[in-house]
């Protein structure tokens, strides 16, 4: 009776693991289901609805889709796509259901959406203190995004291309 037991506990064990591993959408290496950023290709494995797949250095020549390069400090930089279609959207904060994680506790779960409306590409404050700034001034409410445009934010730096 002694070795049912035993026998049973290793196969609940080898079925959790099998469920808490998942493939870098960049890379495909495995990774444990819980991280946020795979530590063989150093991207983001969070991709939000709307988005195309980051990417690590191609650029885009589709004039359907906008690329942003997306810098944090000196950590780590990677490309974001988004699809050039009404309500097509970019979400940036400290949460991890964001499209664009800005790791630093400053940074408001939610602090700024990127979206196409209109024909044009706009970037709003969501957060509860004023941190982005749009080249270089303070990002107030809604602004349409031009080509070449930065926005900064805790040391993250979002270049519109």
């Amino acid at each position: 009776m002694k070795t049912s037991t035993k026998t049973s506990v290793k196969r609940s064990t080898k079925t959790s693991l099998k469920t808490s591993i998942k493939s870098c959408p960049n890379c495909k290496a495995n990774l444990f289901a819980d991280l946020d950023f795979c530590y063989e290709c150093m991207q983001p494995t969070v991709v939000a609805l709307g988005a195309l797949p980051l990417l690590s250095s191609s650029s885009t020549t589709d004039e359907r889709v906008i690329c942003i390069k997306v810098a944090v400090e000196d950590d780590f930089s990677y490309e974001a796509r988004l699809q050039r279609e009404e309500g097509a959207l970019l979400s940036v904060g400290s949460a991890q259901d964001n499209a664009i994680v800005i790791p630093q506790p400053q940074v408001s779960a939610h602090q700024l959406d990127i979206f196409f409306s209109q024909g044009y590409l706009w970037a709003e404050e969501k957060g509860a203190t004023s941190l982005v700034q749009l080249d270089g001034v303070p990002l107030d409410g809604m602004r349409s995004l031009q080509p070449g445009a930065c926005l900064e934010l805790c040391g993250a730096r979002l270049n519109l291309v």
